[in-house]
């Protein structure tokens, strides 16, 4: 066995095991940095921040990839806090927005297409890589699928990441502005 970074002896292992340590703890100050802060979504884009810096700003520290496993437990709880907030009144109001929801759903792919067809055509990025980097939904669900399809994961995060800061830093305080100001 070899103990080296990358081999599977024991030094390999430990220095792995220090490396997703160290993104746990970057991405835990993160998180609790911008909830102090009072940052809308804080404890998320911290802990994405966090675990960033604490992956990559460190020259001669080796670049993590979480294993399997923590991504696995990640989802499961991720499912969990959804999973609790799922109410009867709030599927049954679902049921009588339908359609309209659906038809917004065509449109936002539809545009989600378009962009893809541009990422692929004018800047080179392959077509999964493009077609996960704007889809819509969750950074953690779209990341995931990333991951499991082989997409280039940087692209597909730094794409969701900047969708997710202009929502909940510029468009949904704007839109939350204005609806209080009209009521």
């Amino acid at each position: 066995m070899t103990s080296g970074a990358e081999g599977p002896g024991r030094g390999g292992r430990a220095r792995r095991v220090a490396g997703v340590v160290r993104v746990l703890v970057g991405a835990s100050a993160g998180a609790a940095l911008l909830s102090v802060l009072g940052v809308p979504a804080g404890v998320l884009l911290g802990s994405v921040l966090g675990a960033a810096l604490a992956n990559r700003a460190v020259p001669g520290l080796s670049v993590v990839q979480m294993p399997r496993g923590v991504r696995v437990v990640g989802f499961v709880l991720l499912g969990c806090v959804t999973g609790v907030q799922l109410e009867p009144a709030a599927l049954a109001t679902l049921g009588h927005v339908i359609g309209p929801l659906l038809g917004a759903v065509a449109v936002l792919l539809c545009l989600n297409i378009v962009l893809a067809l541009v990422l692929v055509r004018r800047y080179d990025v392959d077509p999964m890589t493009a077609v996960l980097a704007t889809a819509p939904g969750g950074v953690s669900e779209i990341v995931g699928v990333a991951m499991d399809r082989g997409a280039r994961i940087s692209l597909v995060l730094a794409v969701h990441s900047v969708r997710v800061l202009v929502i909940v830093l510029i468009a949904l305080p704007l839109l939350l502005a204005y609806l209080s100001a009209s009521s």
